[in-house]
């Protein structure tokens, strides 16, 4: 054999030839590929282990402002010329079947302020969460309300806090249960408003932290503080 084969053999059983360099990068890909599944895998692990609990509590968090929202808003905004059947039905479908109870007795003492073509404007300016447990949530709203009527006088402003109780069902929140728990007149005298909610006495899901505030009587005689 000549010098010049020997040296073309030995090119050839060389360990960096073509053919065991294209086999080791195949290898070398297979194990990245490999190691980048088995990470995506202990990832999606511990996304569904960790962070989707967390983001499903949010979730419904969230559902029970909105409907705590959409129920003050519905309780605070209203025209009373207009007989106040679309705000009672509004506030029935938005509650359990024992609070519906509640509100139905509440607007039947509502005549004087149709007759008064009283109309009411709120604003809702605080919203938080106490707690959620299970199918249980508390939570604290502060409204500015103000009230209109077709007699002289300047608009009446109150400031109430609320606490509503809401249950979960079927997927939905309803409020079970609503007190107020603050109030502040800013200016005029308030109408006749009743109040819809009970004292939370005999529930035993308020807990002593919850009933700390105790509710406030809006039942009593609405010419108090006018001037002559």
């Amino acid at each position: 054999m000549t010098d010049e084969a020997a040296l073309a053999a030995d090119d050839r059983d060389a360990p960096g030839d073509p053919a065991e360099r294209s086999a080791s990068g195949s290898s070398t890909g297979w194990l990245a590929w490999t190691i980048a599944a088995i990470l995506a895998v202990l990832l999606a692990w511990v996304w569904l282990g960790l962070y989707a609990p967390v983001q499903r509590d949010q979730a419904r968090q969230d559902a029970a402002e909105d409907a705590t929202i959409n129920f003050l808003s519905q309780l605070t905004n209203w025209d009373a010329s207009d007989g106040l059947s679309a705000t009672q039905d509004a506030l029935l479908e938005l509650g359990t079947e024992g609070f519906r109870s509640e509100v139905g007795a509440v607007f039947e003492s509502m005549d004087d302020l149709v007759a008064q073509q009283t109309v009411s404007s709120g604003i809702i300016e605080d919203l938080f969460v106490q707690r959620v447990e299970g199918e249980l949530a508390v939570l604290f709203g502060v409204v500015e309300q103000t009230f209109t009527t077709n007699t002289p006088g300047e608009p009446s402003v109150v400031r109430r806090s609320f606490r509503a109780t809401l249950v979960e069902a079927d997927g939905a929140w309803l409020v079970q249960r609503l007190e107020l728990v603050g109030e502040e007149q800013v200016s005029g005298a308030t109408p006749g408003v009743p109040n819809i909610g009970s004292d939370g006495e005999s529930d035993p899901s308020v807990t002593e932290s919850d009933a700390s505030s105790p509710p406030i009587d809006n039942t009593g005689d609405p010419t108090e503080g006018e001037t002559s």
